[in-house]
């Protein structure tokens, strides 16, 4: 009889274990599944940003700066008014263990919608290597690779809108990629693009393809303080005119150009930044960055044209929440070139630069809310000064993927 018991009890212990089992793995199934059954776990993460801008600037409607010229610093989105600066809609998975993915489409100020980004990358090659297949931010320099978003002011700086666009070099690549086995961070990135029609190494045959060399590094100074370095080249045969104009237009001699000029030119552009950054565990904060490019259009027998201009900036944390920061941009360092028809440009004299100041505080009420205040002083030079101010409205919500360090 007590046997019996000792039975009944022990087999009554082993259903109520394999009940309790069978109830914990519906409830896993019913957290992890959608109403109709199919599992989260393959759906992507989705994320929003919203970038919601005020503007005001005393440029008068028919200045050539705001007429959308290319070389305007952002287009509409930088005149009098309110705007939409660019809503993005980001799609993010592991595809499985050797990919993960990412699908962006972006608006800028209720304009078309784009595809920002569309990539496959790899997630396990052996000894540092990685490959990176799709429409993407080509690796040039520091802030070629940044989202509207993470930028470290509200707009582009100067020379990076006059050389790579207001988009930035983003087409169809495909980069390999090469993390050194060294004590520090470093990595060298190559890629070829086909440059698409709003690139700025518009080829001369569609057959032609673009290239992208950069090479990074990262050293830890102390444990909160780093110094990072990387240089960069992207290069092309684009159309001679077109060459000609990317160089020459941000300093209105894009009319002096012979336009039925088809002949081929090497477009390339040179790159080269440092950035010293400090995180701090008492809200203290700070970074300082500086980047130069230069364009150069050259035959082989000649240099035909030339561009520079560098920028530079600084932020600092005051307390949780505040911010300040600066930048300073300066252009034509150098800016030299052949209108086509004999004359040499030279529109600067020594001494006469083009340059830009831009101060400002930032609020960051959390990593998904971020309101910035910004003033702009720009002096063309060839042009009447500028004075712009713009607050922004930061807004992201569902997935939130780290920035770029």
């Amino acid at each position: 009889m007590q046997r019996d018991f000792i039975k009944r009890l022990y087999f009554s212990a082993c259903l109520c274990a394999l009940c309790s089992v069978f109830m914990a793995g519906k409830l896993k199934a019913q957290q992890s599944s959608t109403a109709t059954g199919i599992s989260k776990v393959f759906n992507p993460a989705i994320g929003v940003n919203g970038l919601f801008l005020g503007t005001y600037t005393d440029l008068e409607e028919d200045d050539s700066e705001v007429e959308g010229d290319g070389h305007d610093l952002g287009g509409d989105a930088f005149r009098t008014g309110l705007h939409i600066q660019e809503l993005e809609i980001g799609l993010r998975a592991v595809v499985d263990p050797y990919f993960k993915a990412a699908f962006l489409l972006a608006m800028h100020d209720v304009g078309s919608i784009e595809i920002e980004e569309m990539f496959l990358q790899t997630t396990r090659l052996p000894r540092g290597f990685g490959i990176t297949v799709g429409k993407f931010y080509l690796p040039f320099g520091k802030q070629n690779r940044l989202h509207t978003h993470a930028f470290p002011m509200i707009d582009m700086p100067w020379i990076h809108a006059s050389l790579l666009g207001n988009d930035g070099l983003n087409d169809v690549a495909v980069q390999l990629s090469y993390l050194a086995p060294l004590p520090w961070y470093s990595e060298v990135s190559l890629a070829a693009f086909d440059p698409g029609d709003e690139s700025v190494f518009v080829t001369a045959n569609n057959k032609d393809l673009g290239y992208v060399v950069n090479w990074r590094n990262l050293w830890d100074i102390t444990s909160s303080t780093t110094l990072e370095w990387g240089i960069s080249w992207a290069g092309a045969k684009t159309a001679r005119a077109d060459s000609m104009e990317t160089l020459l237009s941000p300093f209105g001699h894009g009319n002096r150009i012979a336009g039925a000029d088809e002949s081929k030119t090497g477009l390339n552009i040179i790159g080269s930044d440092i950035t010293l950054k400090h995180v701090s565990t008492n809200y203290h904060s700070w970074d300082f960055s500086t980047e130069y490019l230069q364009g150069i259009a050259a035959t082989d027998k000649k240099v035909e044209a030339q561009l520079g201009g560098i920028t530079a900036y600084s932020r600092y944390q005051l307390n949780r929440r505040w911010w300040v920061q600066g930048r300073a941009d300066m252009l034509g360092l150098p800016l030299t070139g052949n209108s086509g028809r004999g004359e040499s440009v030279e529109a600067l004299e020594t001494g006469d630069t083009p340059w830009r100041i831009t101060v400002g505080p930032a609020l960051v009420l959390s990593e998904f809310t971020v309101i910035r205040l910004q003033y702009d002083y720009m002096d063309r030079i060839i042009e009447n000064p500028e004075n712009r101010v713009l607050l922004q409205l930061n807004i992201t919500f569902g997935a939130h993927p780290a920035h770029t360090y």
